[in-house]
């Protein structure tokens, strides 16, 4: 019951985070206390309120918003609301919901004249811009899943993970396109300029369908794929 006082700098720590060591100093001195038997690695650091507040109210989960939406149906929601409001700058250029919706759409329905559907992974290389949101998009409208691949990692863990995943399809660019070895190929140049339809594409992904698979960093061994949902990233 005897008073503590606490020295600390205040460079280097904050009123507030030494208020959470005093609180969390408290529970295991009450815990040592009340059970001298057990061993110091068995008695908590957080009171009853603490965990309270840690494990469930900061880590409850929720689905507020559209539970039932995917990820591209928030975005088709948005062209359908503000078509001409920007959706994207990306080195000096910028496009706007409209345009990256038809974009989009086009890409999507050669995805889905060749098999893309829901749950069947398509590896996507390119470089950050206009380009790589437009393919995102588009595998999810065709009801795919993208596995992200970064044009700046070894064409060997590319080909590591293009065959990991077994991608059905590899959509990158020209340059980016003759440096990696992949059974089927569409560059996003010639998806866009082909001539198929703008109109809306539904490839009938569901919110317990993949969105996306990416992989680990492979610093302990080789990487590894996690997968996630749509509902996971809507909520």
């Amino acid at each position: 019951g005897s008073a503590s006082r606490w020295l600390f700098d205040t460079t280097k720590l904050s009123a507030a985070r030494v208020a959470s060591l005093q609180q969390q100093w408290r529970a295991l001195s009450q815990a040592a206390a009340a059970t001298p038997e057990r061993a110091i690695a068995e008695l908590p650091l957080m009171d009853a309120a603490l965990q309270q507040r840690v494990l469930h109210d900061w880590n409850a989960e929720r689905a507020d918003g559209q539970p039932q939406a995917c990820v591209h149906h928030l975005f088709e929601a948005q062209a359908t609301h503000v078509p001409q409001r920007t959706a994207l700058v990306a080195h000096g250029a910028q496009i706007s919901y409209a345009e990256l919706e038809q974009r989009a759409n086009r890409v999507a329905a050669q995805l889905v004249a060749i098999g893309v559907g829901p749950d069947v992974l398509v590896g996507l290389c390119l470089p950050r811009g206009i380009e790589l949101v437009v393919g995102l998009l588009a595998i999810h409208k065709a009801g795919g899943a993208y596995v992200p691949l970064d044009p700046a990692y070894p064409r060997d863990r590319i080909a590591y993970m293009l065959e990991d995943a077994k991608a059905a399809v590899l959509i990158t660019d020209r340059v980016h396109g003759a440096q990696l070895q992949s059974q089927r190929v569409l560059l996003i140049e010639d998806a866009l300029q082909a001539e198929s339809s703008d109109a809306r594409i539904d490839g009938g992904a569901k919110p317990e369908h993949l969105a996306y698979v990416i992989y680990t960093s492979g610093s302990t061994g080789k990487p590894k794929g996690v997968m996630v949902e749509h509902r996971n990233v809507v909520n």
